[in-house]
């Protein structure tokens, strides 16, 4: 049994310490899950809620919001499988890139040896400046296609950058924040870009399906001014650990990460600091 878990505090009259919660406090995944009902974690996450009323952390403080930050655990399992995590291209891009039936499988190890976070060393969420937005909020979906005669190991590897907007409206909602997406980007991890066989097989997977790919794979789509918009509230924030439910009830635990040096995701974290 893999325990996912958030920690309880034990709060003084100005501070609070982490404190490994009891059995009965912890979110937990049996057999590493980290996609599970929420029905079956209910009770805990009621617990987290009370847990940050009580101490003041159920609320957006602005110094926590920039970094690299990795899913614990989700309890969205909308159209994905959950026992293997596939869905497809459509259900992953909002239908925005095509052929939308390719099966994909999602998350950090997608089976065999290969690791594409480890590649990549891009965070599953990333909130800081982005391109030109001082207030950038990036979802980053590692994938491998899923080809039949295909292991996993050879299978080609891509990700998928959700590109948005996040703002904190204040005032009498203190745990909220929207977040309004403004582009997708879908592209090849670099073993398949600086690949020639690799890159082509891609490039014929979806090149002629997506018009705005160029040569090196990579597409990106301008969602129109009327896109979607998320709202999301904080049970609890602190620095390192966090715990949001959005606007269509999952509930999603964040542990603050440090990517690689030199790879992307650190590049991105030096953004914050400067």
């Amino acid at each position: 049994m893999c325990a996912v878990h958030t920690h309880t505090y034990f709060s003084t009259r100005n501070s609070y310490t982490p404190h490994t919660p009891p059995q009965h406090t912890q979110l937990e995944a049996a057999g590493g899950e980290h996609r599970i009902q929420r029905d079956r974690v209910e009770p805990a996450i009621a617990h987290v809620a009370a847990v940050g009323k009580e101490l003041g952390l159920n609320k957006v403080t602005p110094a926590f919001i920039p970094g690299a930050f990795n899913g614990a655990l989700t309890t969205d399992v909308r159209q994905i499988e959950q026992a293997d995590d596939t869905t497809n291209l459509g259900r992953l891009t909002f239908n925005q890139f095509k052929p939308t039936d390719t099966k994909v499988q999602l998350g950090q190890f997608t089976g065999g040896s290969y690791a594409p976070r480890a590649e990549t060393g891009l965070p599953d969420l990333y909130r800081g400046p982005f391109e030109g937005m001082p207030q950038g909020y990036c979802l980053f979906t590692h994938f491998r296609v899923v080809e039949d005669g295909k292991s996993p190991d050879d299978c080609l590897h891509g990700v998928m950058t959700a590109i948005a907007e996040y703002d904190v409206p204040g005032g009498d909602k203190p745990a909220a924040m929207t977040i309004k997406f403004r582009r997708l980007r879908l592209q090849p991890t670099p073993s398949v870009a600086q690949n020639q066989e690799r890159l082509n097989h891609w490039l014929h997977l979806f090149k002629t399906h997506n018009p705005s790919m160029n040569d090196a794979g990579v597409g990106e789509v301008e969602l129109p001014a009327n896109g979607p918009v998320g709202t999301i509230e904080y049970l609890l924030m602190d620095e390192n650990e966090q715990v949001h439910v959005g606007n269509m009830g999952s509930c999603m635990i964040m542990k603050r990460w440090s990517p690689p040096a030199g790879s992307l995701g650190a590049a991105l974290v030096e953004a914050c600091k400067q």
